[in-house]
């Protein structure tokens, strides 16, 4: 807040909009994500003013991330798709990617088209396979894997779970090893596969 002041005071417009956006990320920080949104709502707004394109990016990132935290899903299906938009125009692939698997992820999640989904993963894997975001490769995988379980091809989720498993292990992702593995005990329940559910859990907790 001290250097906001002492930025609205020097008039540096372009600093504001920085300022604003960090604003937010402390408030979301904190689980204020209405707060959150407001400051990010207003880095945006003010990084299009001054042509603050980095800071543009990563508002409409933000603002798809707090409002899938306030459970509103019309909002973050826009604010991803525009930072899609946003980073394929500044020619920035893997970030594009990226919001292209949110993307996916909350088509798949939420009940919306599911080949759309598919289509977009499939996409983006091949992006992110070459530039080497793994984290986000991880979470296509998962993500296409749950699009299977939902639709009943259980067996096939259960394969591509157990590849994006291997890959979380192998590079380390911890956060990623947890939620894939809950994924996997999920589809073991639905095979009644019970035993082998319980296990699963048992190892991550």
């Amino acid at each position: 807040e001290a250097a906001w002041r002492i930025f609205e005071v020097l008039g540096q417009s372009y600093n504001l909009s920085r300022a604003f956006n960090y604003r937010g990320q402390v408030e979301a920080y904190d689980s204020k994500f209405q707060e959150a949104a407001r400051f990010f709502e207003e880095s945006l707004s003010r990084a299009r003013q001054v042509g603050n394109r980095t800071i543009e990016g990563l508002a409409l990132f933000n603002l798809g991330v707090v409002h899938e935290r306030l459970g509103q899903r019309a909002p973050v299906l826009r604010y991803y798709q525009q930072s899609r938009d946003f980073y394929q125009q500044i020619g920035n692939e893997r970030r594009a990617a990226e919001q292209e698997v949110n993307t996916a992820s909350l088509l798949v999640n939420y009940g919306g088209d599911q080949n759309e989904a598919l289509r977009r993963l499939s996409i983006a894997r091949a992006t992110l396979s070459k530039l080497g975001s793994v984290e986000f490769d991880v979470l296509a995988m998962q993500t296409e894997a749950v699009s299977h379980r939902n639709a009943g091809r259980l067996a096939e989720a259960l394969r591509q779970l157990r590849e994006a498993l291997s890959l979380a292990k192998e590079r380390q992702l911890s956060n990623k090893t947890v939620s894939v593995t809950v994924d996997i005990a999920d589809s073991r329940l639905l095979l009644s596969e019970y035993e082998a559910a319980r296990a699963s859990l048992e190892e991550i907790a």
